[in-house]
């Protein structure tokens, strides 16, 4: 009976403990969750990253691996911003700023936006408003074509300004440009992901090498050889350092190797495989897109 009660007491600490979700205020459209729905699958639905997702729905769990535990079934969860407001996940740029990204499948999508504003016949006020929609628009595309790759911050930052400023319009015509938008601003923000991910993955890697490095006499004596392991963590640096990094096979890589540290039962070497661990689910979040680094 004691451990009964000690339980109950435990689950309504657990309970408590569960922090509430309160979308943002000023929310433009609400989705009632199913039990089929996740955060991933209801921000794609409504063409929005899973950061903004979490950002328009503050109190989700999202720790680790973005894993919101408190998506309840049956309750209401914000999909579209307030008016003129941004509810995009601050990210750290210093890792992407040197960083080119292939970034046609940003130049097509742009594209399909520029189409559907040039196709809009209003006039007055909203005409002359849908006009600078379109010079912004343009000059994002502009950007992002120019034969000097861009910073992909700075895509990110007008792409965001000018769904922003769409928003602000309000301008019912536009409601489809605005959903075109969206979209353009969850595919820059999942390549500013992928990019710091791609160079977390680098600094892992760094020392995975530093530490092999630092125990490479224990493991001589242990007979593992720490030299062959050497080799191919820079095998994988350089692989990474290239234009075109074969992600897949990178990942295969850091598998095989992970495999055969553990193989090894050494305790010294358990702060590496750690570390590759961390590297394998890194390599695992990276959109296989050519980055140049």
């Amino acid at each position: 009976m004691k451990f009964l009660a000690l339980a109950a007491v435990a689950a309504v600490f657990g309970a408590l403990n569960v922090q509430a979700v309160h979308p943002v205020a000023g929310c433009r459209q609400f989705h009632t969750i199913t039990n089929s729905d996740s955060c991933t699958s209801v921000a794609k639905k409504f063409h929005i990253s899973t950061s903004t997702f979490y950002a328009l729905n503050p109190g989700l769990h999202h720790a680790g691996d973005h894993i919101c535990d408190n998506l309840d079934t049956g309750k209401k969860y914000c999909v579209k911003a307030p008016k003129g407001k941004r509810a995009i996940a601050r990210r750290t740029t210093t890792a992407v700023n040197p960083t080119a990204v292939d970034l046609s499948s940003v130049k097509t999508k742009l594209q399909t936006v520029l189409s559907k504003i040039q196709v809009l016949d209003l006039s007055g006020t909203e005409g002359d408003a849908v006009s600078k929609v379109e010079v912004k628009v343009q000059s994002v595309l502009t950007l992002v074509t120019s034969k000097t790759a861009p910073v992909l911050s700075t895509v990110q930052s007008k792409v965001q300004s000018v769904l922003s400023l769409v928003q602000n319009l309000d301008i019912p015509a536009l409601q489809a440009v605005e959903t075109q938008l969206q979209g353009v601003v969850a595919l820059v923000e999942n390549l500013v992901s992928s990019v710091g991910n791609l160079v977390q993955l680098q600094t892992v890697l760094a020392g995975v090498q530093t530490k092999l490095t630092s125990i490479t006499s224990v493991l001589d004596n242990a007979g593992v050889p720490v030299g062959s392991i050497q080799t191919k963590v820079t095998s994988l640096l350089a692989e990474l350092n290239g234009s075109s990094p074969d992600l897949s096979g990178v990942q295969t890589e850091v598998k095989t190797l992970l495999t055969e540290l553990k193989g090894y039962a050494v305790p010294a070497l358990q702060p590496v495989t750690s570390q590759l661990s961390g590297a394998l689910t890194l390599v695992q979040g990276i959109i296989p897109l050519n980055l140049n680094l």
